[in-house]
């Protein structure tokens, strides 16, 4: 059997699903992008948000996708993350 998922979903852990490596590029990068407005936007921001996007990995992103699906604060789960990166208490 084959499945179409995205890589973050966290039936690939859940069900033991083996991800395939894509050697013919069919399909197109995931990437998160910050949206942050223009009068939000300095120097201290964005060298936080390169750090942060530095140390998000794809494991990170199912963990947390696995714990939206039990119903766990979203801002709990990104309070925790960020705590365990150091980028806050």
């Amino acid at each position: 059997q084959v499945a179409d998922l995205l890589s973050t979903s966290p039936a690939i852990k859940k069900d033991r699903l083996v991800v395939l490596e894509d050697t013919k590029h069919l399909f197109a990068a995931q990437n998160i992008v910050p949206i942050v407005a223009s009068e939000a936007l300095n120097d201290a921001v964005t060298t936080t948000l390169n750090k942060v996007s530095a140390q998000l990995t794809t494991e990170d992103l199912i963990d947390m996708n696995e714990q939206i699906a039990e119903f766990v604060s979203i801002d709990d789960i990104a309070h925790q993350w960020l705590v365990k990166h150091g980028f806050s208490q």
